[in-house]
């Protein structure tokens, strides 16, 4: 004003109330981490409540179940009623009800995602003696490391660790993540191709089995385990059906249990080199924590082919190894001679392993056994212009193909 002029000048924070605390929930500070002797910019939390303490505080905007609807609802604590029971007014019209446990849980957009899980968390629970998902709300967190939970379904206790559960938060969608983030994960399923992980994101992301940790067999160990899923050769049919490994002898054989077998057929002995696993081997269990590393990112997207729109979901990919990329190992040139005696004419099966822009690559055995990695180019998989080969098929599809060149020079 003195001048009469305008300058440039850099906004500042205006200062707290005398009393007030130094730092606001969600407020970017910096923070001293003591290993590395340096500063990072971090974002401030809530203090975790104090062992023993009550689930929620008078105040806090939770979530309440209220029957007549079969509906959440967001409402306030007005009063703590003692053992997990709390009295609630809704936020929507004030309107008061008492919670008694089980009816009462965390808000969801509130809950810390990277946290310890705490009482009075909505968290997704693998029930390993049943193989299946559950979900239910924490109620007591034990000086043991474990947790109680009253499950949704029966409002019955279940004592376990945190290990195996997962908190229930909004889903990150796959815009907001970034190649190479690291997350946490926990395990889904297992398919022929790859195992399924679910990071908190919209979609569960899929580990390709070429993205995996090898999993390391004890030395000595036998070709297969008791329990394992097997493709095993019936040489009285000369056919390969599946079976299931009930033992391993100590020839080297291992008995096993056809799954069609009839009322007549007993398990039968069969040599390890007639046998292959129907699933491959995977480092990490279903339903157990895993760290991944995200390592390619496919947004939802609409697609028209032949006149006819289609709307493709989103896909992520993950990868256990660092900066979501495996490590690339130097190969010997391999030996394709097997291919290059094939008969040109005849299909034989194979498995897409990666796809790229300019095709995907298909693995094939020879009759001798020996595996290579083929490239199929997209004029070669059917009629007609192919415009985007993930619309035609997918890692870990089976296909049929046929050798049309092998060149020597290729490793």
């Amino acid at each position: 004003e003195d001048d009469d002029m305008w300058y440039d000048a850099k906004a500042k924070k205006r200062s707290k109330k005398a009393g007030g605390a130094m730092f606001e929930i969600g407020e970017i500070v910096e923070s001293y981490y003591e290993d590395d002797d340096m500063w990072y910019d971090a974002k401030a939390k809530k203090r975790s409540k104090k062992a023993g303490g009550a689930m929620f505080e008078i105040g806090e905007i939770v979530e309440s179940y209220y029957e007549d609807d079969d509906m959440w609802y967001d409402a306030k604590v007005l009063k703590d009623l003692g053992s997990n029971s709390f009295s609630v007014a809704f936020t929507e019209d004030d309107s008061e009800q008492e919670c008694k446990p089980g009816y009462i849980r965390k808000k969801m957009s509130e809950v810390d995602r990277d946290g310890p899980i705490e009482a009075g968390e909505w968290v997704n629970v693998y029930y390993e003696e049943e193989g299946r998902w559950y979900r239910g709300i924490v109620q007591t967190e034990n000086s043991d490391g474990t947790v109680t939970l009253l499950w949704d379904e029966d409002g019955e206790e279940f004592t376990g660790k945190p290990e195996v559960m997962r908190k229930m938060v909004p889903k990150l969608r796959l815009d907001e993540l970034s190649v190479g983030m690291k997350m946490e994960g926990t395990v889904k399923s297992y398919r022929e191709f790859g195992m399924f992980v679910d990071v908190g994101a919209e979609r569960e992301g899929l580990v390709h089995i070429s993205q995996a940790a090898e999993v390391e067999r004890p030395k000595g160990a036998a070709a297969f385990d008791v329990g394992e899923r097997v493709s095993a050769l019936y040489e009285e049919e000369d056919e390969w059906y599946p079976a299931t490994v009930d033992k391993v002898n100590k020839d080297g054989t291992f008995t096993v249990t056809w799954d069609d077998s009839g009322e007549e057929d007993g398990p039968s002995t069969v040599e390890a080199s007639n046998m292959k696993l129907l699933m491959p081997r995977f480092p990490v269990q279903i339903g157990h924590k895993v760290d991944v590393w995200v390592h390619r990112i496919e947004p939802a997207r609409t697609s028209f082919e032949r006149g006819q729109k289609r709307e493709l979901p989103g896909r992520l990919g993950l990868s256990m190894f660092e900066g979501g990329r495996a490590p690339q190992a130097r190969k010997k040139p391999a030996d394709l001679s097997a291919f290059a005696e094939m008969d040109s004419s005849k299909f034989i099966e194979g498995e897409v392993v990666r796809i790229q822009d300019f095709g995907a690559f298909v693995r094939v055995k020879a009759p001798d056994g020996t595996e290579a990695e083929g490239l199929l180019l997209p004029g070669q998989i059917r009629d007609g212009f192919v415009e985007n080969l993930e619309e035609e098929m997918s890692a870990g599809d089976k296909v049929k193909v046929r050798i049309a060149r092998v060149d020597p020079r290729m490793r």
